[in-house]
């Protein structure tokens, strides 16, 4: 486990960048499919080959490129989850309920049947006791009418999964919680568990392993049936799930749209990577259509999870925007920021506006694994002006200022003499792990000497001339 202290399980080191990318990937992933679906929400499956495109419309309307109410009421959960709070105590449920009121007067044009009554039996907008007034709404409404398993709830879960990347068991009961406060049904409650499970798992160790794995944090005597679920869901297109306004069907259809894309070969040389797979799933879950927004942004986050942000197409990265003018830095922020316990880094990122670059020192060494090849880079020291240039192809080493010397006991085959020298030395004969003490510029030629022509070379004297 990655994930150090509190909330994140047992000591040992915090993330690492490559899983830091796929927290940041789960929001702007669930976005991007977001704004992909809008345009079709509520339409038959798209005909084979078509290319969704991020057009806008849909029941907003919505302008191009806009995630829709998915998206929005995950922003309502990341903003506490972002300060680090635990997200199943009275005073978080309390906080995120009234950020689903301030949703639904600020910026909610678009807004599920079940989920609108709910918020519309809430009398009073902030304080404490909010959360409980929601539930018991949403109780009522499952008591009166026996319907509340759809698919709002799991469409905005995906801020849960972040915020218990350590500790599974407390996911599974914040992931109910936080579902509860409009999804009265249990069905509803273990569709975001399963999710979270998955995203979770994602996140740690690259794999879609952790939907299935969820499985064991379901109540004994519905486990089974989650798990034929699943499998149907394996074994038919993402197009049979519909309608997909129930949670089952929604899950299905997105859980379908991912197993059943395959994953690209990784060749570069022919411009294929695996991880475009995030973008061939999200159209394969849009393609499914009827409720084509929420379906693609669960798989959004999950998918974003799985191979990070970096995979989230820069042009579509450029331009998803939403509700409270929020574009996808926005969204990393608070994922990161939610992976993190609500904490920053010593530059202060994620939580300021531009982090500072950090100072990088001059650099040349021996390549690790070929020394024939020298690695290095161009850095400025404004204490002293000493170009150096070091060709391995001449096996020669240019100084123009005596202020450079080699390291201790590393002196063999260099020159320390003031004026311009040119000393040769073979391949063999280079001070491991060399650089300049004082380097304002250099001019490297890195490539490898042929060990033929190595082997040619005379060793230099024993000191210094």
């Amino acid at each position: 486990m990655c994930w150090a202290g509190g909330r994140y399980g047992s000591a040992g080191g915090g993330c690492s960048a490559v899983q830091s990318d796929r927290a940041a990937g789960v929001l702007v992933g669930a976005a991007c499919g977001d704004a992909l679906g809008v345009p079709y929400e509520f339409q038959p499956p798209l005909a084979a080959g078509h290319q969704p495109e991020m057009c806008g419309g849909g029941l907003g309307p919505y302008a191009p490129v806009e995630y829709s109410d998915d998206t929005q009421m995950a922003v309502c959960i990341a903003e506490v989850s972002a300060s680090g709070a635990d997200l199943r105590s009275s005073d978080s449920l309390d906080r995120i309920a009234a950020n689903f009121l301030r949703w639904r007067r600020e910026g909610a044009s678009d807004i599920g049947a079940q989920t609108r009554q709910v918020l519309g039996a809430v009398s009073h907008p902030d304080g404490a006791g909010l959360a409980a007034a929601m539930r018991d709404a949403a109780t009522d409404l499952h008591r009166r009418t026996g319907r509340s398993a759809g698919n709002g709830s799991l469409m905005r879960t995906a801020p849960v999964a972040l915020a218990y990347l350590g500790r599974p068991d407390a996911l599974a009961e914040a992931a109910r919680a936080v579902s509860e406060l409009t999804n009265h049904d249990v069905l509803a409650g273990d569709a975001c568990v399963l999710w979270c499970s998955g995203i979770r798992r994602a996140i740690i160790d690259a794999t879609f392993d952790g939907v299935r794995e969820g499985l064991d944090l379901v109540p004994a005597q519905r486990r089974d049936q989650w798990s034929n679920w699943l499998t149907e869901a394996e074994s038919k297109a993402p197009e049979q799930f519909r309608p997909n306004g129930f949670v089952v069907p929604a899950l299905q259809a997105a859980w379908s749209a991912i197993t059943h894309t395959a994953v690209p070969d990784h060749d570069p040389a022919r411009g294929s990577f695996a991880c475009q797979h995030l973008q061939h799933a999200l159209t394969a879950a849009v393609c499914a259509g009827d409720d084509t927004d929420t379906v693609a942004a669960i798989a959004g986050a999950l998918l974003g999870a799985r191979w990070g942000s970096s995979a989230v197409p820069l042009a579509w990265q450029r331009v998803v925007h939403g509700w409270p003018t929020l574009r996808a830095a926005d969204l990393i922020r608070l994922a990161v920021l939610t992976a993190q316990g609500g904490q920053t880094d010593s530059t202060g990122w994620p939580g300021c506006a531009r982090a500072p670059r950090q100072p990088v020192g001059p650099l040349l060494l021996a390549h690790p694994h070929d020394p024939g090849v020298i690695l290095g880079n161009l850095r400025t020291d404004a204490a002293a002006a000493t170009p150096v240039r070091w060709s391995p192809c001449a096996g020669s080493a240019v100084t123009t200022s005596a202020t450079w010397r080699p390291p201790t006991g590393s002196r063999r085959g260099w020159s320390t003499s003031p004026a311009p020298t040119r000393t040769r030395t073979s391949s063999s004969t280079r001070p491991p792990g060399w650089s300049p003490s004082s380097v304002q510029k250099a001019a490297l030629c890195c490539c490898t000497v042929p060990p033929a022509r190595a082997a040619r070379r005379r060793s230099p004297p024993a000191t210094p001339p």
